[in-house]
């Protein structure tokens, strides 16, 4: 049996015992972690693809709401998960200007460690449900473009077979088998292409239901 590949987590922050503490909590948990302290460090990290960004907002180079907009900007990146983090940005304008920006979530920090592995879970599982829902609509295109590419020379076929069974020197038995065969084919392309559809029609994205981070945050604050 085929092993899945390690799940990668980048950390990005620039304090170094918080990049330390997420880091160990992700590894418990058996995710691949890697870090970053800038905003430069997270660019060249999330070229690498990995499944979700941990990004602080308060960076020393480029701050992280720039950092997600270049990230979700880049076709090859723009599939990387990204959690966004702060410490000091707590204003519900900071968190809009984040998801706006492209942020799949947003939290303050300091963050209860069973709400944060909860929350990296969920946008872990977002991410694979919309990966699954991209290849499948790539497998449609396909199914599609292949039906239309079958189905313009089999019409030729079919119309050639039409005169062909005009001819007396042909045997009739042999004209009705090549029929046969090109309505056999029509009848796998038409097939395929039914199949593709039903798969997209009754395979919504399975969205887990997302923790409410701002009434979290503010029970934080009142307790």
């Amino acid at each position: 049996m085929r092993r899945e590949p390690p799940t990668t987590i980048v950390v990005v922050d620039d304090y170094a015992d918080t990049r330390s503490l997420m880091s160990f909590l992700l590894r418990g948990e058996g995710y691949v972690v890697k870090e970053a302290a800038n905003g430069a460090e997270a660019l060249a990290l999330a070229a690498e693809e990995p499944a979700l960004m941990i990004l602080d907002v308060n960076l020393p180079d480029i701050d992280g709401f720039e950092v997600c907009r270049l990230i979700k900007s880049e076709p090859r990146t723009a599939g990387v998960v990204v959690l966004q983090v702060s410490a000091a940005y707590r204003d519900t304008g900071h968190r809009v200007r984040a998801l706006d920006g492209g942020a799949d979530a947003y939290m303050t920090l300091p963050v209860d460690r069973q709400e944060l592995l909860a929350t990296v879970r969920a946008l872990l599982r977002i991410g694979r449900a919309e990966a699954e829902m991209a290849s499948l609509r790539a497998v449609t295109q396909l199914a599609n473009a292949a039906g239309h590419e079958i189905n313009n020379p089999l019409s030729v076929i079919t119309g050639h077979l039409h005169f062909l069974a005009k001819n007396a020197s042909v045997p009739a038995e042999r004209v009705s088998q090549m029929e046969q065969a090109a309505n056999r084919i029509r009848e796998i392309v038409l097939q395929m292409l039914h199949v593709t559809r039903v798969e997209i029609a009754k395979s919504p994205l399975d969205l887990p239901e997302m923790l409410d981070l701002d009434r979290s945050s503010r029970e934080r604050r009142a307790s």
